[in-house]
């Protein structure tokens, strides 16, 4: 799945592309276990920061996002002493009796069936207490474990057998370091409210658990009986900590029809928060940052910090998110029976309450409609305390899905600010395979929104809803940039003409804007003119041809986008178009020598994103690639 990363520099040379400055290389190494009890040691990713995107900085006139101010990423602790327990009243003893710097040590291949509590203790960062499997030297640092080690041997299970939480993290708890350990259900738990818990009513932010790293571990519901009947997870780690931790591990199955699930939900916390080097599957969103604030049904000193804390500085990186193929009309007959509601499948990552967020390097992979259509979702839609500003989204693969991102503030000024795409890839963006509209985006009360050498395989249902502003004029969308991009269609807003959309929006900028098979002109050279024309910046590739008797050519109003869908693309002079819209070979995103748009870009690079940065921040560095993860249908 993962060739050399050799074969970047030979495909960009047998295409004479023009290449980006060389990336530094950011190596995973998988040593052998050793027979110390501790994981070797290996070369560290950079968890924190964005990865070179290998393209000139955006001018500095641009207002771009603020991003994480801190991020901590958590170095491996080195005990000062050993606890070793084999019972579930071993395991409660000393968890209750802990002291800083001590390690917990679980014995692989025993299920502890519980729900077991960690103490208020707070340890240093520098000095925590470490839960640990006694096999973790067997697994490889920075890797995300196999779904498939649950229930075997080489892992510890810790599985609640009712409906409340396998581990909660009490108040004031801090500097507690969990690696190497599996938590579950027994199938006799039913709806689980989430499987690990921490700060859910907690009032202050001094409260808070502090410090909470989860490494290596694996979190999951139990398997569905042959009944059908599964033991429903509504979500997998609730991190309302400060500098709450999940790297490298792997959560999935958390999956609730007509009900909203999360892998990772944030929603009482400040910040910072780390979620990286992991999967994460989920029916809902993988990824969730919110609040319990008011008017969501839940008053100050009920639930939840009065305050209303912004989750902030928080960093997703490196990770691989799932949603199966086959939970499409899933539990059986719910498409079907009113009575029966059908999984909840909604996006990736939301925010509804969040500021200064990275998201990169991540693989975004497969969603479709069947509650929400799209892969981020930044929806600030209450007023109040909700704030949805600084989202930074770069070198990412986003692949099968019916949408790339809706970004939605709640009125003026508008509260979604500064919010930056740059240096994504992303694939088979369509209604036909994935239900929806096929759009590149949904924006609506947006300040600041930049889209930069972004290349958006999109494929809409009409020629008119490309990119959608989803508001009457004058638009809601202020200091709007879009430059060096390729997407499929039109843009929208209210039902106006692309060039009337465009026009709506107050001061605009635009350069090297491909919107492949628009149909509106750059100038007024139809019979009866269209107006407005777009401004300069603006380019509208379509192909001429008259795919289907008696049918128009492509390049009018009328074309029948099935049949020119393919052959608008063909014009921008992909190096393997069909290859990299099946998801089979991304890297034919690449632009072939004859392309016209090599160089092109207002910065003098390709227009589109530089497609071997993507790749080599996501690890896909070979020709082809597929997804590792087994249907596991539930």
């Amino acid at each position: 799945m993962r060739p050399g990363v050799a074969i970047i520099a030979l495909l960009a040379a047998a295409l004479g592309r023009p290449q980006a400055p060389p990336l530094p290389a950011r190596p995973i190494a998988i040593p052998a276990p050793t027979s110390s009890g501790q994981p070797p040691e290996v070369a560290a990713p950079s968890l924190c920061g964005p990865a070179p995107t290998g393209l000139p900085p955006l001018p500095a006139s641009v207002a771009l996002p603020v991003l994480p101010q801190t991020c901590t990423q958590p170095v491996y602790p080195t005990p000062t002493s050993t606890v070793a327990v084999n019972t579930v009243a071993a395991l409660q003893s000393a968890l209750a009796a802990a002291k800083c710097g001590q390690a917990i040590e679980l014995q692989p291949g025993i299920q502890y069936v519980g729900n077991f509590t960690v103490p208020g203790l707070a340890c240093p960062a520098s000095k925590p207490v470490l839960v640990v499997s006694a096999a973790v030297s067997s697994l490889p640092q920075w890797v995300a474990p196999s779904r498939e080690l649950a229930g075997t041997a080489q892992f510890p299970a810790l599985a609640t057998p009712v409906s409340t939480a396998t581990l909660t993290i009490s108040d004031g708890a801090a500097g507690w370091y969990f690696a190497g350990l599996e938590f579950t259900l027994t199938p006799a738990a039913r709806e689980v409210y989430p499987i690990v818990a921490m700060g859910e009513q907690t009032t202050t932010v001094a409260a808070l658990p502090h410090d909470i790293v989860f490494d290596r571990c694996l979190v999951h519901p139990a398997p569905c009986p042959a009944s059908g009947v599964c033991n429903y997870t509504a979500r997998g780690i609730d991190l309302n900590a400060v500098n709450g931790v999940v790297i490298s591990s792997n959560i999935w199955g958390i999956v609730h029809p007509g009900q909203d699930t999360q892998a990772v939900n944030v929603y009482n916390s400040p910040g910072p928060i780390l979620i990286s080097n992991n999967e994460l599957e989920a029916s809902g969103e993988n990824i969730m940052l919110n609040t319990e604030c008011p008017p969501t049904g839940y008053g100050p000193g009920v639930w939840g910090i009065p305050s209303c804390p912004v989750p902030s500085d928080v960093t997703i990186t490196r990770n691989h998110f799932i949603k199966q193929r086959e939970w499409r009309g899933l539990p059986a007959g719910c498409a079907a029976n009113t009575k029966l509601q059908c999984y909840d499948v909604k996006n990736d990552v939301e925010c509804k309450h969040c500021a200064s967020v990275l998201v990169d390097s991540n693989w975004f992979d497969t969603t479709f409609m069947q509650a929400q259509d799209e892969f981020i979702i930044m929806n600030c839609i209450f007023s109040g305390p909700y704030v949805c500003r600084d989202l930074t989204v770069s070198n990412n693969l986003f692949e099968h899905g019916p949408m790339l991102a809706v970004i939605v503030g709640n009125g003026t000024p508008q509260t979604a600010q500064r919010i930056l795409f740059r240096n994504n890839l992303a694939i088979d963006i369509s209604a036909v395979n994935w239900g929806g509209v096929g759009l590149s985006f949904q924006l609506q009360n947006t300040n600041g929104f930049i889209a930069d050498h972004d290349t958006i395989l999109n494929r809409p249902s009409l020629y008119m809803n490309g990119l959608n502003f989803s508001d009457a004029p004058p638009s809601t969308n202020t200091a709007f940039r879009w430059t060096n991009n390729f997407s499929y269609g039109s843009p929208f807003a209210n039902g106006m003409s692309p060039g009337r959309a465009i026009a709506a929006l107050p001061n605009p900028v635009f350069g090297a804007a491909v919107f492949v098979g628009d149909w509106w002109p750059n100038g007024n050279n139809y019979s009866p003119p269209m107006k407005p024309a777009y401004p300069p910046g603006i380019l509208t590739p379509r192909s001429s041809a008259t795919p289907v008797a008696n049918q128009p050519g492509c390049q009018y109003n009328n074309k029948p986008i099935a049949a020119c869908w393919a052959l608008d693309w063909a014009v921008v002079g992909f190096a393997d178009f069909d290859g990299a819209n099946s998801g089979t070979n991304p890297m034919g995103l690449v632009l072939g020598p004859s392309s016209p748009y090599r160089g092109k870009g207002t910065d003098s690079m390709d227009i589109g994103a530089n497609v071997l940065a993507v790749l080599k921040a996501i690890g896909l560095t070979g020709p082809q690639h597929s997804s590792p993860i087994k249907p596991l249908v539930r």
